[in-house]
């Protein structure tokens, strides 16, 4: 057995680009793109179908979210008690996620089991029941998170937050005691026709298929897709800025501090990234050493940027100590301002810059997080090596001058809303 010398650290050197796995794109007979990359060393088949079904496309609240949380509660051919039992017979996983504008749908299988789980989870993407028995226990566990999401600050100030930031209407929908009520299993199957069996997805086979395996996909999903028109994403509407505050009993008090900003593919938004990080982007940012380590305000704080390719929102938030928020809020504006005001040092600047470079490195250092990496991607409609290369290229070249300069375009605290919720 071969011994390692643990000792000796690794040899220095420059992060290098890291390469981004090929993969095969295949237009299926109803119009519908595969995207295949065959990678890894186990036998081992990852499927993830990305449909424009998140809560952004329907106006009814709540539906969205319960079309795909109970795509697995029985279907025109089994129960949910024989669903899960077939699936775990093959020890395969099913699980899914949604953004405002997508809902992904994913499973995982020994390569031998492929056909015989992807006509299970396939039977329950295309052909869901939503029996009225699964719908109401549905609704009653979304009625108790609701009460139980409602006493805790941070839940509060982040619906909070989305009413600062976009005038009301889809962007600032939260669930209520009404709309999950009004949940029926009409309005679900409606949803499912509309968007689930649209060609308007993205469709990911990762791992080891074999070509049979890959016929047999183009197959289930070539057919029973059927074409439509491209769903249109709205753009949201901002709000004005503002400051709002919410009494409630705690022992901490939740903070928010957010502004509208842009996408993925503007101009600024690849430097400003790196500014975010120098901000409060990593365990040694200026917000956890002055907010944590230096007057113990808070267990942590956060800054980043969530943003799709056309628009995005700054958010810094954290929990601080009960009666300390104004003073917390006083620090992460000056902090903002002592970056518009002083330049970064290269120290500093060359630590961020191996954090970002090795956090890239991280999004494609397994097959499957390479996956994941590229269909986020795909979904935007952003070229993953084209992304990933001017997000390489930004990182390394970005001055202390160009983060003074984006510091004074967009960290002017007075154009951030603020959100405090808690003992006041």
């Amino acid at each position: 057995m071969m011994s390692i010398d643990r000792t000796t650290p690794p040899e220095w050197g420059d992060i290098k680009m890291p390469v981004i796995p090929t993969f095969e794109k295949t237009r299926l007979q109803n119009g519908l793109l595969m995207y295949t990359m065959k990678g890894g060393e186990q036998p081992v088949v990852k499927i993830d179908l990305v449909v424009q079904a998140g809560k952004l496309r329907c106006e009814k609240g709540m539906v969205a979210s319960a079309t795909l949380n109970l795509l697995n509660e029985g279907t025109t051919s089994m129960s949910s008690k024989e669903f899960a039992e077939k699936l775990e017979f093959y020890g395969a996983y099913m699980w899914g996620g949604a953004t405002q504008r997508a809902a992904n749908v994913s499973m995982i299988c020994m390569q031998k089991d492929l056909r015989n789980v992807l006509d299970l989870v396939a039977d329950a993407i295309l052909h869901p029941q939503y029996p009225e028995m699964e719908l109401e226990i549905y609704k009653q566990q979304k009625l108790q998170n609701l009460v139980i999401n409602k006493m805790k600050t941070s839940y509060v100030a982040t619906t909070e937050m989305s009413k600062a930031v976009y005038k009301e209407g889809l962007f600032t929908r939260t669930a209520t005691e009404e709309s999950i009520k009004a949940l029926e299993s009409g309005a679900l199957h409606a949803f499912h026709d509309e968007a689930y069996r649209s060609t308007d997805a993205h469709l990911m086979v990762f791992g080891l298929p074999s070509d049979d395996d890959i016929s047999y996909i183009s197959e289930t999903f070539g057919k029973q897709l059927v074409e439509g028109e491209k769903w249109q994403h709205p753009m949201p509407e901002y709000a004005e800025r503002s400051d709002r505050r919410v009494d409630m009993e705690s022992e901490q008090t939740s903070i928010v501090v957010a502004r509208p900003l842009f996408g993925k593919q503007h101009p600024d938004y690849m430097k400003m990234s790196v500014l975010d990080t120098i901000l409060g982007g990593y365990i040694g940012s200026r917000l956890m050493q002055n907010l944590r380590e230096k007057l113990g305000l808070t267990y942590g704080i956060t800054s980043h940027i969530s943003s799709n390719s056309a628009y995005g929102t700054h958010i810094i938030r954290s929990d601080i100590k009960k009666g300390e928020h104004e003073r917390a809020l006083d620090e992460i504006r000056k902090e903002m301002k002592r970056l518009s005001e002083e330049i970064v040092t290269e120290n500093e600047l060359e630590n961020v810059r191996n954090y970002m470079l090795g956090e890239v490195l991280r999004s494609f250092e397994s097959p499957i997080a390479s996956s994941d990496t590229i269909l986020e991607l795909l979904v935007d409609d952003i070229d993953s090596n084209t992304y990933t290369k001017r997000c390489y290229d930004s990182i390394k070249d970005t001055t202390p001058e160009d983060l003074q300069a984006l510091a004074k375009k967009w960290l002017n605290p007075d154009e951030y809303s603020t959100i405090v919720v808690g003992k006041l």
